[in-house]
C-alpha cells in the first residue's frame, strides 16, 4: 500500500507541489533548534498540542506521512503564529523574514488548507488498514475484506470528500480556519489536487497491486 501512494502521487502533480512546501517545513524545524523553541512557544501559547514534524511521502512509511500531515493540521494556527512572529521580528534579518512570509502566505492559501485535508483523509485511511494488515491475527480472508472495504470508501471520497475535507471546505467559504485568515489564491505552480483523480488512483492502485484479480471492484 506504501507504492498505492506513489502511484497516486504519480498520477497527481499538484502533490509535488505540497510535498515540496512540507520538505520546506520539515527542514526548517530540523536544522535549527530556534526556529523549533519559538514554535513551541507558540503552540504553548495557543495550547495546541505540537506533533513532531517529519518528512512527508517517504513511500516507505505512511505512518510518518500521516504523523507529519496530522501536526501540520493540529498545530496550524500554532505555525502561523510563529511565521507571523519572525515576520515582524526585530532578531530575523531581511531574507528570514522573506523566507518566513512565503511560508505564511502559503500556509494560508485554501488550496493548501484543502490539499492538506485531502492527504490528512487519505493517509489516515492508509496508515489504518496498513496496521490491520500487519496484526499477527490477520487471517488471507480478512485481509481481502479489508482491501475491498478500503477501496470502497476512497471511491466514495471520490464525491463524499470525507470528514477533514469537508472541514476544509467550510472553513474556506468562511474564509477563516482555526483563527488563520484563508485567502482564495490562484497560482500557476500551486493546484488544488484532484479529489476524483486522487482517490480513483489510490482504489486502482489499492486494488491492483494487493487484491486478486478475480476479487477486483
Amino acid at each position: 500500500h506504501h507504492a498505492a501512494v506513489r502511484d497516486a502521487v504519480a498520477a497527481c502533480s499538484e502533490i509535488n507541489h505540497f510535498e515540496i512546501f512540507m520538505s520546506k517545513l520539515f527542514t526548517l524545524y530540523s536544522v535549527s533548534p530556534k526556529n523549533r523553541r519559538s514554535l513551541e512557544t507558540c503552540a504553548a501559547d495557543l495550547k495546541v498540542e505540537l506533533l513532531k514534524i517529519g518528512r512527508l511521502l517517504d513511500m516507505r512509511w505512511v505512518a510518518s506521512s500521516f504523523r507529519t500531515v496530522r501536526a501540520v493540521w493540529t498545530s496550524y494556527s500554532a505555525l502561523f503564529a510563529h511565521f507571523s512572529k519572525v515576520i515582524v521580528s526585530d532578531a530575523a534579518n531581511s531574507k528570514e523574514k522573506a523566507q518566513f512570509k512565503g511560508l505564511a502566505d502559503k500556509l494560508s492559501t485554501a488550496t493548501f488548507l484543502l490539499n492538506l485535508a485531502l492527504m490528512y483523509g487519505a493517509l489516515e485511511e492508509l496508515c489504518e488498514l496498513s496496521e490491520a494488515l500487519q496484526s499477527e491475527s490477520i487471517t488471507l480472508q480478512r485481509a481481502h475484506r479489508l482491501i475491498a472495504r478500503e477501496v470502497k470508501v476512497f471511491l466514495s471520497r471520490k464525491t463524499e470528500g470525507g470528514e477533514h475535507y469537508l472541514l476544509a471546505c467550510r472553513a474556506v467559504r468562511e474564509g477563516v480556519f482555526n483563527g488563520v485568515v484563508i485567502v482564495n489564491k490562484v497560482s500557476k505552480t500551486d493546484k488544488e489536487i484532484d479529489r476524483c483523480q486522487f482517490y480513483q488512483a489510490l482504489a486502482d492502485s489499492i486494488s491492483a497491486r494487493l487484491m486478486p484479480e478475480s476479487e477486483r471492484l
